[in-house]
């Protein structure tokens, strides 16, 4: 009987060697593989604890192997003054970041949960990234500047002339007020287009702490942006329904927050038929929008305010909604062109609204109408006392 428990023992010993080795290899290959990785990754085990790190990412962090696991995410963060990015990382959001000690270099920064007891950091080097949008901003900049002054030219010489009471024979007065009427049309847009251009380029320069914030009474900004959405277009005949919280206030730059605000409703005017219905909502995030449900059920989860302008018109098919942000472009170019459009609209939203912490939010259906939303955080809400 002895022996036989001692064979077994045996046998249950090489098994565990066997799989001891087979780990052990694994492990190592795995360590040679992630090594070789141009990213920087570092593994975390319970609590968030280092685990271990490939080569790139102990130079970053000057890793020495000594009492890692004593060292958590947050202290590791702390410790070279990035503990404000923890929260957007344990949101699996992705952070753009200076390297620990060489602020040349851009890291994105994220977080990735494996299981409930691992996660991977992952340090991937955008500096080159960076400096081609940098190098597009600026070009996108400097050139609007230069030709603001030749279309200002431009304008001021066509207001001239076509008040100047030039004597243009009957036979051709129709071809000449319609050259006048399209060269004065082509230059207001073009004025436009660089004008958002430019306003553009400067909220993407500007960070939130470098404007002027104060507490927004949302409700009065609604009503102020309905009265002026309504004479847009007076034949369509439509109606906007304010659906506020009072009292409901926001922390903000207040000319940003109605540039936001402003352009969403005049798209929402645009591509809403005569008789419909748009919504203007700003209410605690736990009472959400009433008049999109469907649309902004993700949005309960989060805590805050939201902020959202609703439509029952046309709507936009699915395969648009991921580059409904980016610049010039457009859903119906045509229907663009017809009203006026820069493309530029709701890529000034994003940007304002990245810059008070939260996101731009769409959702839609084709035939049922959209949803522009966003949460603000709860340190961006507060309800005041109305007096």
């Amino acid at each position: 009987m002895g022996n036989s428990n001692d064979e077994q023992l045996q046998r249950q010993r090489k098994r565990f060697l066997h799989r001891e080795k087979a780990v052990s290899k694994q492990l190592k290959e795995f360590e040679t593989a992630t090594s070789s990785l141009p990213i920087g990754i570092v593994m975390l085990g319970r609590e968030q604890r280092v685990q271990w790190f490939n080569p790139i990412a102990a130079n970053y962090f000057k890793f020495r192997g000594n009492k890692l696991n004593e060292t958590t995410l947050e202290k590791l963060l702390v410790q070279h003054q990035l503990k404000h990015i923890l929260p957007q990382l344990q949101e699996g959001k992705s952070v753009i970041i200076s390297a620990p000690g060489d602020q040349a270099t851009a890291l994105q920064v994220k977080l990735v949960e494996l299981s409930k007891k691992r996660w991977l950091l992952i340090l991937d080097d955008v500096t080159q990234e960076q400096l081609l949008q940098q190098m597009r901003q600026d070009f996108i900049a400097n050139v609007s500047h230069e030709l603001r002054t030749p279309l200002t030219v431009i304008a001021g010489y066509l207001e001239l002339l076509s008040e100047s009471g030039i004597v243009i024979a009957p036979s051709h007065r129709t071809l000449w007020d319609n050259a006048f009427n399209q060269l004065h049309e082509h230059t207001w847009r073009m004025q436009r287009i660089i004008s958002d251009l430019l306003y553009l380029s400067s909220i993407e320069h500007e960070k939130s702490s470098d404007s002027e914030e104060d507490w927004i009474d949302i409700e009065v900004m609604l009503h102020s942006i309905r009265g002026s959405a309504l004479m847009i277009d007076a034949q369509k005949d439509l109606t906007i329904k304010i659906d506020c919280q009072r009292g409901l206030a926001l922390l903000g730059d207040d000319q940003a927050i109605y540039s936001a605000i402003n352009n969403l409703v005049i798209n929402a005017v645009k591509y809403t038929p005569s008789g419909g219905t748009i919504h203007l909502v700003w209410r605690d995030v736990a009472v959400g929008c009433q008049h999109c449900p469907d649309f902004c059920q993700k949005s309960r989860a989060k805590k805050g305010a939201i902020l959202a302008v609703s439509d029952n018109g046309v709507g936009i098919d699915a395969q648009h909604l991921p580059r409904l942000t980016e610049r010039f472009y457009r859903v119906d170019k045509a229907h663009s062109r017809q009203t006026g459009g820069t493309g530029l609209g709701l890529a000034i939203v994003k940007h304002i609204f990245k810059r008070h912490n939260t996101q731009l939010e769409v959702s839609s259906a084709v035939g049922r109408g959209s949803c522009f939303f966003a949460v603000f955080p709860p340190n961006r809400v507060e309800l005041k006392s109305l007096k």
